[in-house]
């Protein structure tokens, strides 16, 4: 059987919440997009009730979060106040960029986020989206038609990915092409981390 998704809901945030805050003083939660569930709305009405706890709206999904618990991390390992560290995220979290290219569809027409029909469709006629997270929304940036060996780069329509601060940090995982793209990356003066 094959799984589904459904947001969190505010009863499962209490209990979570209230164990934590148990073992230390202030939690920073990190939820997917407001944009694509209401995990972020749910939590925030059991953190107000718990106390003592961030809940941020990360505005991404999957390594887009994941940059951003990393970052907080390391601000925490700095000895910064909680209240500065979600000031930093909060900022932060509007210039994560997630682009993605499905192996398949499937998992995005389980997660209600495509009809049976596209997924059926992309499948039969080998189009595969290349999916970005645009103010917290996934879209599709374009589409690929796969035929055999077919360079895919998803970042060679965004001239402006090539003026990026060179502080700023690109997280890849399992993309189409990857050591091509990174190396690129690495070019312009991205620090890489292979994930």
């Amino acid at each position: 059987k094959l799984g589904s998704t459904a947001a969190i809901n505010v009863d499962e945030y209490l209990t979570f919440f209230t164990e934590v805050r148990k073992s230390c003083d202030t939690v920073i939660h990190f939820t997917i997009s407001s944009e694509m569930s209401s995990c972020y709305q749910n939590a925030c009405i059991a953190a107000e009730e718990v106390g003592g706890v961030y809940v941020m709206d990360s505005r991404n999904l999957s390594t887009g979060i994941g940059l951003q618990v990393l970052r907080a991390c390391e601000l925490a390992e700095k000895g910064l106040a909680a209240e500065v560290i979600v000031s930093y995220i909060r900022e932060m979290a509007g210039r994560v960029d997630a682009t993605f290219i499905p192996e398949s569809l499937e998992f995005l027409k389980m997660g209600g986020r495509c009809s049976a029909a596209t997924a059926l469709s992309a499948s039969l006629l080998r189009i595969k989206p290349c999916i970005q997270v645009r103010e917290g929304a996934m879209v599709v940036a374009r589409t690929v038609f796969v035929y055999g060996e077919t360079r895919i780069d998803p970042f060679e329509h965004r001239e402006e990915e090539k003026n990026l601060r060179r502080h700023d940090t690109l997280l890849m995982r399992d993309a189409a092409a990857e050591r091509q793209v990174m190396d690129t990356l690495a070019g312009w003066g991205f620090h890489i981390m292979k994930g």
